[in-house]
């Protein structure tokens, strides 16, 4: 298992006039933290099935999208909804785990 192994992961998304690629490291479990927050429709009930604060979780996700570089959730008041590039992350993120 390589929960706590960091990974080199290539993501082609789409910037303005053409497509960039970056090579990003990051830990897994922030992937799985944020697939789990998708999963659950909101960092609340993500932080409640992983059985860990909610301000933690906020904190990691943020730490996640400023490795990658950008937002992946927009937040709302009682949900979140992914940017362009969280879909793009949770697709390629769902395939890996």
């Amino acid at each position: 298992m390589i929960a706590w192994h960091a990974l080199r992961l290539w993501f082609n998304y789409l910037v303005g006039y053409g497509f960039e690629c970056l090579i990003l490291e990051m830990n897994i479990q922030y992937l799985r933290y944020f697939i789990a927050v998708v999963k659950a429709g909101s960092i609340t009930s993500a932080a409640e099935e992983l059985r860990i604060s909610q301000p933690s979780l906020s904190r990691q996700i943020k730490i996640f999208e400023d490795d990658l570089g950008g937002k992946l959730l927009e937040r709302g008041a009682r949900s979140i909804r992914l940017t362009r590039t969280g879909v793009m992350v949770r697709d390629e993120g769902a395939r890996l785990l």
